[in-house]
């Protein structure tokens, strides 16, 4: 009777836990494993807070996808890469992308995140200039088209 109410104590915390903010099924499978919990009630567990949805993989990666591109303002490559070890599918991460960013958004946080660097529309950069913009706008994850065609001012397509 006893293992009864430590699984319930479990699910009544990860319940908590999830409430705070979105988890990801494999955040909350590592967090019940290191809480002890066994195999056999892992999957029990998860179906349960799924049930009640207190843990839904798709609402999590859109709200990962969204605060990062909103607020952080990472492009999808960087994403994609931190979404990794949550265990999400690449069709569930191109899904979020096409609910959540819109191209005008995603193109000004690029413009953005040069313009914080020193880069302006219209400004002749140097070789090396250039290269400095395009190795900082790359490690925050935009893709290398999209970079180039900011930076020859063309927009993007």
């Amino acid at each position: 009777m006893e293992a009864r109410g430590e699984y319930e104590a479990l699910i009544a915390r990860m319940r908590n836990w999830c409430a705070r903010r979105d988890r990801s099924t494999s955040e909350v499978e590592r967090k019940l494993q290191e809480l002890g919990m066994g195999e056999k009630d892992l999957a029990k567990a998860i179906q349960q807070l799924t049930s009640e949805q207190y843990l839904d993989d798709v609402r999590f990666t859109e709200s990962f996808v969204s605060g990062r591109v909103r607020i952080k303002k990472w492009g999808r490559i960087k994403i994609k890469h931190a979404l990794k070890p949550h265990q999400i599918s690449d069709s569930l991460i191109s899904a979020a992308f096409q609910s959540v960013i819109k191209e005008d958004e995603y193109e000004e946080n690029l413009r953005s995140v040069l313009h914080s660097k020193g880069w302006r529309p219209g400004k002749d950069l140097s070789y090396e200039q250039r290269q400095k913009l395009l190795r900082y706008a790359y490690q925050r994850g935009y893709e290398s088209s999209l970079i180039n065609a900011v930076l020859d001012d063309r927009g993007f397509a």
